[in-house]
């Protein structure tokens, strides 16, 4: 598929980098989401194996994820700029906040890994379907399928379980990506989960030790999770996907769907002001 705009939130590095280091070919236009200059920097280091023109031709979009409203600001941005998206990954995550995020009023789990993308998704909502083959690609977790979301824990900031939260904001988005699927049925979306993969998020000074001895001992090469979000977003197989995701190459049905009272309260919650 070339020709096309494609989108990225989590794209400047891991296995949203290699997503687009595959993209990145003359005739498409590609558009990353980064927090800073030092983000779009490490992006354009890591690509110099790309013809620089290529290289020079990505529109960054500077936002952090955490602020409803620069997320609301970007959006604008894209929607000045750009005449519609083929392709959106919201495939930024945050495992286990350090530093300034910690001392915020809900989790940073929750404002990026489900309120941003949300936001975004709804907010470019006309760019999306101005696409001849829209489909919105999200980047989840695994073992969401079969249990019911946890609210409490999501939503409660004196809930200390970084790892309870992340599963609880990956499984949140899922279950809002289902909804706007329905609302939405000539736009494809499909959440997938690449798997286990060595990444700066499961190997980086922030996340849990525990996890840094799985990554080492048990996860996947990048490329692995890497091809999945590639396939989620192009396989044929994965196209017009209501209530389920899509793990390990296959299909997966949603057996706990969100709740009307879960609905209300989430899309309240991410509707209102911006968190401190």
């Amino acid at each position: 598929m070339t020709n096309s705009y494609y989108l990225f939130t989590g794209g400047h590095s891991g296995l949203g980098l290699g997503v687009v280091r595959r993209l990145l070919v003359p005739g498409n236009r590609i558009g990353l989401i980064v927090r800073n200059e030092a983000r779009a920097t490490e992006a354009k280091t890591a690509l110099q194996d790309h013809p620089l023109e290529l290289v020079d031709s990505i529109d960054f979009f500077y936002a952090d994820l955490a602020d409803r409203s620069q997320v609301d600001r970007v959006v604008e941005e894209i929607l000045a700029r750009w005449p519609q998206v083929d392709r959106l990954f919201n495939n930024a995550a945050v495992l286990s906040p350090s530093g300034p995020l910690r001392s915020r009023k809900t989790h940073p789990q929750f404002e990026v890994n489900t309120v941003a993308a949300y936001r975004l998704t709804v907010g470019l909502e006309s760019l999306v379907k101005k696409s001849s083959d829209p489909r919105v690609v999200t980047t989840v977790t695994a073992g969401m399928s079969k249990r019911r979301l946890r609210l409490n824990r999501l939503l409660n900031p004196s809930f200390r379980n970084d790892m309870g939260v992340y599963v609880q904001s990956k499984q949140a988005v899922m279950l809002l990506m289902e909804e706007l699927s329905r609302q939405w049925p000539e736009v494809d979306f499909v959440s997938v989960n690449p798997g286990a993969n060595k990444t700066k998020m499961t190997t980086g000074s922030a996340t849990p030790g525990f996890v840094k001895v799985l990554a080492r001992l048990f996860f996947s090469d990048p490329k692995v999770g890497t091809q999945r979000i590639y396939d989620a977003a192009f396989d044929a197989r994965f196209a017009g996907l209501h209530d389920a995701s899509v793990s390990n190459d296959r299909v997966v049905p949603t057996r706990v769907p969100l709740s009307g009272a879960d609905r209300e309260t989430l899309i309240a919650r991410i509707e209102g002001d911006a968190a401190g």
